[in-house]
């Protein structure tokens, strides 16, 4: 996780076999207590999401307070199911 303040979180370019859009690689440097905040985020979650999903996830939120971001077409939803409802 990050450690340092010259710590850099390297966005890398995915695959178009993977998504029909290309992604922007940039090179962010984190201060110090951004980066303990976030790596104190990621240990608190039971499956540590990778810092990637995490930097992007307060990006889009970010943006999208701002107006600069569409929200997702339609949010995600799960319901559980009832207790004991696929028992077999």
């Amino acid at each position: 996780m990050l450690r340092e303040v010259d710590d850099f979180v390297d966005f890398t370019k995915i695959t178009n076999r993977r998504y029909p859009y290309s992604m922007k690689r940039a090179t962010v440097t984190i201060p110090d207590d951004l980066a303990k905040a976030v790596d104190g985020y990621v240990q608190a979650q039971e499956a540590p999401p990778p810092l990637t999903a995490v930097v992007q996830a307060a990006l889009r939120e970010y943006l999208a307070e701002r107006g600069f971001l569409q929200g997702p077409a339609r949010p995600l939803v799960i319901t559980p199911a009832r207790r004991g409802q696929w028992a077999a």
